[in-house]
């Protein structure tokens, strides 16, 4: 058995630090990656990101479309 070193054991008075679920709203473990409340999957997210690969998805798609209007007519 491979025993815990000392850097893995929480110091006395440490406690994990903890996150808001961002499916059912319980709070977890910060490490954690799936619920233990909702059983749903926690993905760390970068606000800035998602939203500019949202509005570029729905560029690129409107192009699509723009484009095979075109081709079309």
């Amino acid at each position: 058995h491979e025993y815990p070193s000392d850097d893995d054991v929480l110091a006395e008075g440490d406690e994990p630090g903890e996150m808001i679920c961002p499916h059912c709203g319980s709070a977890v473990i910060e490490d954690t990656q799936k619920c233990p409340y909702c059983g749903d999957w926690i993905t760390p997210r970068d606000p800035s990101s998602s939203g500019w690969r949202r509005w570029m998805f729905v560029a690129v798609v409107l192009l699509m479309l723009l484009l095979m209007l075109r081709y079309l007519l």
